[in-house]
C-alpha cells in the first residue's frame, strides 16, 4: 500500500505542474513537463506519455514554467537574435540577416540541433547572396556536416542549398583563389561527418594536382566533384579519361552543373599548350559568361574576367575592355572587381 500511494503522489506531482512554451507567430502554446535544456533546444515531456519533445530556441518566444532552466534568459535571446535574422533573410533583407546570423554561428559551430543549422546555412546563404564564396566556405562544412546529422533545412521556403545528388551547393564552387587555408578546413577533415571531410579534402585538392580528387559519400553522384577536378589541370594523373567523361555527358548535365563543367573544362584545356584547346577553353568560358543566374553569378563574372584576359593576349584589346565593363555594369558587386588590381586577373596570378 505504502508503494501505491508514493507512486499515485508522484503522478498527481507531474500532472499538478504544466508547464506551457509560448511560440513565435499563430502556433498554439505547447503543454508538457519540461524536463531540461541545453544548446540544442528545451527537452518537453507531453501529455502522459514518456516521449521527448525538443524544441529549438528560435521557436519559442518564452516558457511559462516555476522551474528555471540554466542560462534561460541567454538562451532565449540567442533563440531571438535567429528567429530575428531568419525573417530578415526570408524577405531578402540579407545586409541585417547577416550580422546576427554570423554571431549565432559563432556560438553554435560544432554543435547540433536546428539552432545550429538555422545559423550555418542562413550565414552561408546570406554570403552566397552577396557572393563571398570565401567566406562562406566555413558555414557550408557545417551545414554538411548538420545535413549529414539529418538536421533539415530550416528554409524549405527558399529550396535546398545543398543539393541532394551531388552533396555540392551550386553556388559554392570550388575555385582555386577562393578556398580557405588548411588550418581553416582541419576542423571537417578531422570531424565526424565523411561527406563535410570530402569537401574539405577536395578543396585542397583544387589547389594540390599531387592530390587524389575525392568522391563525397552517401550520395547518388558524389563523384563530380572528383570530376572537376580531374579536369581542371591536364598535369593530373586521369585527366583525359576525366575530361572525356566530363564532356560526353556535358549536354545531360542540369544546368548549375554545366555551367561548372565547363568553367573547369576552360581551365584544364588552358594549361595544355594546344591551341585547339586553348579555342575551345574561351568558347566554354564565353558559355559561363553569358550565365547570369542569381546561383551562378560569382563563375559567370570570373568567366568573363579570364575571357578579356585571352581576348587581351590575342590583341583584341577592344572587346577585352567591353567584356571588362559590362562586367562592372552586370555584375557591379562581384569580389573580384573589388580589387581594380584584378580586374585583369592574370596579372596578380590568382586565376581563380
Amino acid at each position: 500500500m505504502m508503494r501505491l500511494a508514493i507512486t499515485l503522489m508522484l503522478c498527481l506531482a507531474g500532472v499538478a505542474r504544466a508547464d506551457r512554451l509560448v511560440f513565435r507567430g499563430q502556433q498554439d502554446p505547447l503543454v508538457g513537463r519540461v524536463v531540461s535544456g541545453g544548446e540544442e533546444g528545451i527537452r518537453i515531456q507531453v501529455d502522459d506519455s514518456q516521449s521527448m519533445q525538443v524544441v529549438p530556441w528560435h521557436e519559442i518566444r518564452a516558457i511559462e514554467s516555476t522551474v528555471r532552466l540554466p542560462e534561460q534568459d541567454a538562451l532565449l535571446k540567442r533563440g531571438e537574435r535567429l528567429w530575428r535574422a531568419r525573417q530578415r533573410l526570408v524577405r531578402g533583407d540579407i545586409t541585417l540577416a547577416e550580422p546576427l546570423f554570423e554571431q549565432v554561428y559563432r556560438e553554435l559551430r560544432g554543435a547540433g540541433g536546428s539552432d545550429a543549422r538555422l545559423a550555418a546555412e542562413g550565414l552561408l546563404r546570406c554570403r552566397l547572396a552577396r557572393g563571398d564564396v570565401l567566406a562562406a566556405a566555413e558555414p557550408f562544412l557545417e551545414t554538411i556536416r548538420l545535413d549529414e546529422a539529418g538536421v533539415p533545412t530550416p528554409f524549405l521556403e527558399l529550396g535546398n542549398v545543398i543539393d541532394s545528388e551531388t552533396g555540392l551547393s551550386p553556388g559554392m564552387p570550388p575555385v582555386r583563389s577562393e578556398l580557405p587555408t588548411p588550418e581553416a578546413l582541419a576542423p571537417w577533415i578531422n570531424g565526424d561527418s565523411t561527406r563535410a571531410a570530402a569537401v574539405a579534402k577536395g578543396m585542397l585538392a583544387m589547389v594540390d594536382v599531387d592530390r587524389e580528387p575525392p568522391s563525397i559519400p552517401g550520395v547518388k553522384d558524389g563523384g563530380f566533384l572528383a570530376q572537376i577536378i580531374s579536369v581542371s589541370d591536364s598535369t593530373r594523373a586521369g585527366y583525359g579519361k576525366a575530361r572525356s567523361d566530363l564532356e560526353k555527358t556535358l549536354p545531360t548535365l542540369a544546368p548549375w552543373r554545366a555551367t561548372w563543367a565547363r568553367w573547369f573544362l576552360a581551365h584544364g584545356m588552358r594549361t595544355t599548350g594546344d591551341d585547339a584547346d586553348r579555342r575551345g577553353a574561351m568558347l566554354h568560358l564565353a558559355h559561363v559568361a553569358a550565365e547570369h543566374d542569381a546561383s551562378q553569378r560569382w563563375l559567370a563574372g570570373a568567366a568573363m574576367l579570364l575571357l578579356a584576359d585571352e581576348l587581351e593576349k590575342d590583341g583584341r584589346v577592344e572587346q577585352a575592355d567591353r567584356i571588362r565593363i559590362e562586367l562592372a555594369t552586370t555584375i557591379p558587386a562581384h569580389p573580384l572587381l573589388r580589387d581594380s588590381s584584378r580586374m585583369n586577373i592574370e596579372k596578380d596570378e590568382t586565376t581563380p
